[in-house]
């Protein structure tokens, strides 16, 4: 696990009170998070780590998914 931006689904965000408007607001180019898959949001600007990225595309596959080679 790294100790950088943390990779978290849209819907989380929702579930811990963050309105829908203000995490598209913060994606926006410039902002200081940035949309890495549909529904997947680094809670930073900056690029992300293979971690990162690794993790993001987990959580857009959803539950029971796998990564492989």
């Amino acid at each position: 696990m790294t100790n950088g931006p943390i990779v978290i689904g849209v819907k989380r965000l929702e579930e811990l009170g963050v309105p829908r408007r203000t995490i598209w607001r913060r994606c926006e180019p410039g902002g200081v998070w940035r949309m890495l898959l549909p529904g997947v949001v680094l809670l930073g600007n900056g690029e992300p780590t293979d971690e990162q990225r690794i993790e993001a595309g987990l959580l857009h596959a959803r539950e029971g998914s796998m990564l492989t080679g």
